[in-house]
């Protein structure tokens, strides 16, 4: 019985602090949309889809240009290996062949611009209120290739010290179906993981990926599943951190992980 009920006891604290460290972080974000009332934060932090003008933003086509491969779904076929499980770890996960050939293209410059003018045209605007917004210097590439993962674990940004305020932002260039998309929660600790498998280039997914966890599954289909995503913070809520982004090495500053972009 003693041991029983320590175990409860042990529990019970457990989850307190877990609820009092989520209402900790629920009031700071509350005393800094007061400070600013221009903006809610709350708003960023619900998922929401959109659709943005892919003859205007044609990221599939320079990433094919990129990738020199006009069939983005399966350029697993380009190296075997690539779809024997196990070719990505969390080591790897941005380090593959195709990651490499990405970074390095002669058309990077290109992707670049064409996305910054994204961010100006179409993610700023979603920032009522804010003048100015601080985004990711450089968008994340993704391949879900089959038999393997794109990420390799579950976990929410803040595990690896993005600030708190960051809002994510992801973009596929392939069609997304069954086990080549990935799993997230719509709320921050409760656990309704929901599969994000059904969406086609030309549609992008805002979600709260600092603080909901997220995942994927192997991806059993036949198709490579290829996007970028990046994150954005409204200016008003961002505080620089000592701390460097553990893929990229860069500090979360500006200049460094973060550009700032006006939004008018």
């Amino acid at each position: 019985n003693q041991s029983k009920q320590s175990n409860q006891s042990k529990q019970s604290n457990q989850s307190k602090q877990s609820n009092q460290s989520k209402q900790s972080k629920m009031s700071s974000i509350n005393q800094i949309n007061n400070q600013n009332s221009n903006f809610c934060f709350e708003i960023m932090q619900i998922e929401y889809y959109f659709n943005y003008d892919t003859t205007r933003f044609n990221f599939q086509n320079i990433i094919e240009k990129m990738l020199e491969n006009n069939q983005l779904s399966k350029i697993h076929e380009i190296v075997p290996e690539s779809s024997l499980p196990g070719y990505v770890t969390f080591a790897s996960d941005q380090a593959t062949f195709f990651h490499r050939k990405f970074y390095a293209s002669p058309h990077f410059n290109e992707f670049i611009q064409l996305y910054q003018q994204f961010i100006k045209e179409v993610i700023a605007p979603q920032f009522v209120g804010e003048d100015e917004i601080i985004y990711q210097t450089r968008p994340t590439f993704r391949v879900h290739l089959p038999n393997n993962v794109a990420v390799g674990s579950k976990h929410k940004d803040s595990d690896y010290d993005h600030p708190l305020y960051e809002v994510n932002f992801w973009l596929p260039v392939t069609n997304v179906c069954a086990n080549n998309g990935f799993y997230v929660e719509s709320e921050p600790n409760k656990g309704d993981f929901r599969p994000i498998n059904d969406m086609q280039p030309g549609q992008i997914l805002r979600f709260w990926g600092n603080q909901c966890l997220h995942y994927n599954n192997l991806n059993d289909t036949q198709n490579t599943r290829v996007s970028f995503d990046f994150r954005v913070i409204p200016k008003s809520l961002f505080r620089p951190k000592e701390r460097i982004a553990v893929k990229s090495g860069l500090k979360f500053d500006i200049g460094g992980y973060y550009e700032s972009c006006k939004t008018n």
